[in-house]
């Protein structure tokens, strides 16, 4: 045997099967899920907590739920699975950031903004509103789709997505000014 770079000294059996009408094992297609899927709920997971090693947990633990509620998982069944870890870490429900919690004077505020500032201001939102401005601004779910994930109307989705935009401009604009004086 080889140990030689990039040989393994403990090759484990392939577990790669065909089936007769080509069809390939459930394996195979566990990993297709597993990767066509990944990016998006390690991304989530990543801006939800500010940690890759907690948002590492959250998305094996979210693959472990959706492939135990279904042998073929479709997005909507992960997205579930994550929701369901990500609600055991934090508090995801009803919207708790209200227009009135928003200072309107910085709706007009126009700049440029480093990537960090952006991740250390979304942080700051809640967690239920985080959520749906990721979800929709950064993964680009329609809003019918994050209401029917969250259990709330398309309304409630539309004007949590407002309050956070306004609330992220507040934030970033209070990081702007401290930092220039």
């Amino acid at each position: 045997m080889s140990t030689g770079f990039g040989s393994n000294p403990f090759p484990l059996p392939s577990r790669k099967i065909v089936c007769e009408q080509g069809q390939v094992s459930e394996d195979h297609h566990r990993r297709d899920v597993f990767e066509t899927h990944r990016h998006r709920i390690f991304a989530l997971a990543v801006y939800m907590t500010g940690d890759e090693r907690i948002a590492e947990e959250l998305l094996a633990q979210s693959f472990i739920q959706a492939f135990c509620a279904s042998p073929s998982p479709d997005a909507v069944v992960v997205d579930l699975a994550f929701l369901q870890e990500l609600r055991r870490i934090m508090p995801i429900g009803e919207c708790s950031l209200k227009l009135s919690d928003v200072s309107m004077a910085t709706a007009s505020i126009r700049g440029n903004v480093l990537r960090t500032e952006l991740e250390s201001a979304l942080l700051d939102l809640p967690a239920t509103e985080r959520l749906i401005y990721l979800m929709r601004d950064v993964e680009a779910y329609p809003a019918d789709r994050i209401a029917g994930l969250l259990s709330l109307t398309e309304a409630e989705v539309k004007l949590a997505l407002l309050a956070s935009r306004l609330k992220l401009r507040e934030l970033l604009s209070e990081r702007t000014a401290s930092q220039a004086a």
